[in-house]
């Protein structure tokens, strides 16, 4: 038996719960008809503070023979470390200590994930040759690409994006850091304090290091490249502009990037980088006209740039995001217009889920379902900055409603089955299975070999939901979701915050430096303070299960990085989440850019 809790801690005024975890053996000595009690204690006098009795949530399909026990305290909210403490038969069971205290999330976390990212920024040798880069296939010329980020533990590349042989799992890279990040600080604005001055500043620093770097991306035709990849050499003589495919790493030269493989986010980051009056190496003026002539370029191409001819639903999102930003930079109605055009092709892909929700397909042809272990909030938050854009009352309400039956759906298929974590579960079809409902990406799709946690998932949700929750309390939004969705709306968010920093049937905190049981990587490739791993998947040998780090795994690096390598977009989605989450609670004040 053991008590599973956010190791962090949670928010005073916030959702507060904790679980205990036992297994079908063990409860079955449980006496049912006496509740099993639980008492939190103040960390170091054991004083008692409040007591309360266990509910039974039971058990999850699948999920090894766990039995789970959930016990509230939502009202307990006087500041301070604590532990949660049960006496079970002879012996007694404590959590992890814990915090509770206003602003924790935001004064815990956020200053660490800069440091991560600090610490990520490609320099030295490698950053010496991305000066000077060639590219593979018959062009001869080179060009500089130095600056951004190593994408993750064991991966010294760079990337927009990759997959997209895969078409349906391009995951937005590089270019969604540097839009989370201007994002975040336009949620945090608000706050005067001086440590956060120092934080924004710090904030705007690490988005201009990103910005910069995508500048640099853009061929002078005004294409971006998708990827500077080593081939998972770590040798810098390796490295090269190219595409590559599958986990032999197959190169190509088809590196002009398209609007889903991350061509649209790199125009929506240097949109919103001159919106924020961003300087890095470059004044804010050359952040826009990267934009604009991408896009432009764009226009007429992307779908020369695809690998299967035809836009998605990636492209959709990643559009709209890149035309609302263009809006809100320049004022020019004809990008608002081409919003407009992407909220209704977003509103092609829905599906009806019930009478009051819609799920998404990938692919209005073939209907495909859309799921994705990156990023499934980001055709919500989209939509969410659209309509902050958005002032003409027909086009805000259509998008409302896009948006409305798209959360419900996140809502209702999270419920569907017992889920004691408020897990975010999903609507998958393998690629030779059939369409259903799972907490975890099938093993069998398009890429023929990535399948790996999702924390960059729930967290992209997580930022979603808070953001949602945060518009209905200002009164920003309208039916079809109200007010009343708002509780419903901050336990969802809350949930995937809860899982990613301990709160998970692992027990471990996936936000390295903080709370207990982080997970390694390999000795050679450390991970880092601050950032944030693959995490939990389904099962190893079967999607319905649930596993991390398996032994029936081995060692082996072809599938350690499932679990516990460290991995940009986590760090980013979640830097955004809890970013939202300080926005939720302060009612959704206005932002900046």
């Amino acid at each position: 038996m053991r008590i599973l809790v956010n190791h962090v801690g949670f928010e005073a005024s916030g959702v507060k719960h904790a679980l205990v975890q036992t297994d079908t053996e063990k409860s079955v000595w449980l006496n049912h008809d006496i509740p099993m009690k639980f008492e939190i204690v103040e960390y170091g006098t054991g004083k008692v503070c409040l007591a309360g009795f266990c509910e039974n949530v039971g058990s999850v399909e699948g999920w090894k023979n766990w039995e789970f026990y959930k016990l509230s305290f939502n009202d307990f909210t006087v500041a301070g470390t604590y532990r949660i403490k049960i006496d079970f038969s002879e012996e007694t069971v404590q959590s992890w200590p814990f915090e509770i205290r206003e602003n924790l999330f935001v004064e815990e976390c956020l200053s660490d994930i800069l440091f991560y990212l600090k610490g990520q920024r490609c320099s030295g040798e490698v950053d010496n040759h991305d000066c000077n880069i060639p590219f593979f296939g018959n062009r001869k010329d080179r060009v500089d690409v130095h600056g951004g980020w190593y994408d993750a533990s064991g991966d010294y590349s760079k990337y927009l994006s990759h997959l997209s042989y895969a078409n349906y799992l391009n995951p937005q890279q590089t270019p969604a850091v540097v839009w989370a990040l201007l994002q975040g600080l336009s949620f945090i604005t608000q706050d005067t304090r001086p440590t956060h001055f120092f934080l924004k500043s710090r904030i705007r620093e690490e988005a201009a290091w990103g910005a910069d770097f995508l500048v640099r991306m853009q061929d002078r035709e005004g294409y971006f490249y998708i990827t500077v990849f080593d081939g998972w050499s770590h040798e810098p003589e390796k490295r090269m502009i190219s595409s590559f495919k599958t986990q032999e790493g197959i190169r190509g030269d088809d590196y002009q990037a398209g609007i889903r493989q991350g061509a649209g986010m790199a125009i929506a980051a240097l949109a919103r980088a001159y919106s924020c009056g961003l300087k890095g190496g470059f004044p804010a003026e050359v952040y826009l006209k990267t934009a604009e002539r991408g896009y432009a370029h764009l226009k007429g191409k992307n779908t020369e740039y695809l690998d299967d001819g035809r836009e998605n639903i990636i492209d959709h999102y990643c559009g709209l995001l890149a035309a609302t930003e263009l809006y809100k930079a320049t004022g020019s109605k004809s990008y608002l217009d081409d919003a407009r055009e992407r909220v209704k092709a977003l509103a092609s892909c829905q599906r009806r889920f019930s009478d009051s929700s819609n799920y998404w397909v990938a692919d209005r042809e073939t209907g495909r379902p859309y799921y994705h272990p990156a990023e499934a909030g980001l055709p919500l938050i989209a939509l969410l900055r659209y309509v902050d854009v958005e002032e003409d009352i027909a086009p805000f309400r259509a998008a409302v409603e896009v948006l409305g039956r798209a959360v419900q759906f996140e809502l209702e298929v999270t419920d569907e089955v017992n889920n004691p974590f408020g897990y975010a579960r999903q609507y998958i079809k393998p690629l030779n299975g059939h369409v259903h409902t799972s907490f975890f990406m099938p093993r069998d799709n398009e890429t023929g070999y990535w399948w790996q946690g999702e924390n960059a998932r729930i967290a992209s949700l997580a930022a979603a939901m808070f953001w949602v929750a945060a518009n209905y309390q200002n009164d920003h939004l309208e039916a079809p979701l109200n007010r009343q969705t708002v509780p419903s709306l901050i336990n969802y968010a809350t949930n995937q915050l809860n899982w990613i920093l301990g709160l998970n049937p692992y027990d471990t905190c996936m936000m390295d430096g903080h709370g207990w049981n982080n997970p390694e990587y390999e000795k050679d490739f450390p991970n880092a303070p601050g950032g944030i791993c693959n995490g939990v998947t389904g099962g190893f040998s079967d999607d319905t299960g649930i596993d991390f780090l398996p032994s029936s795994a081995g060692t082996s690096r072809l599938h350690r990085w499932r679990w516990s390598e460290q991995w940009l977009p986590h760090a980013a989605w979640f830097f955004l989440a809890i970013c939202a989450e300080y926005h939720c609670r302060r009612g959704g004040a206005e932002d900046e850019g």
